[in-house]
């Protein structure tokens, strides 16, 4: 059996990313690296991704939660220049 911390390592994803889905799709930790890793094997699962974080900073701006925001959007901008191939909606 794996522990939390090799599942999210295994994902593919950072903190920051595996957070966003699961305050996107309020699912645990776990349950969000699993989702992540999956949609990370498509480019419609990685715009979904991408749509996610968006999602996640305009929420967190809304919210007046502006350091969050900005954690989330340099993590935005970090899965873009990793992921080039699939379009950006944000920024």
């Amino acid at each position: 059996m794996h522990s939390l911390q090799e599942c999210l390592d295994m994902s593919g994803l950072s903190e920051e990313e595996i957070d966003a889905i699961a305050e996107h799709e309020q699912v645990p930790e776990i349950v969000a690296a699993e989702i992540g890793s999956t949609l990370l094997q498509t480019c419609a699962g990685v715009c979904l991704l991408k749509l996610y974080l968006a999602e996640c900073i305009e929420q967190a701006r809304c919210r007046g939660q502006f350091d969050k925001a900005a954690r989330l959007a340099r993590a935005s901008r970090r899965f873009d220049e990793a992921h080039p191939d699939a379009p950006s909606r944000m920024h």
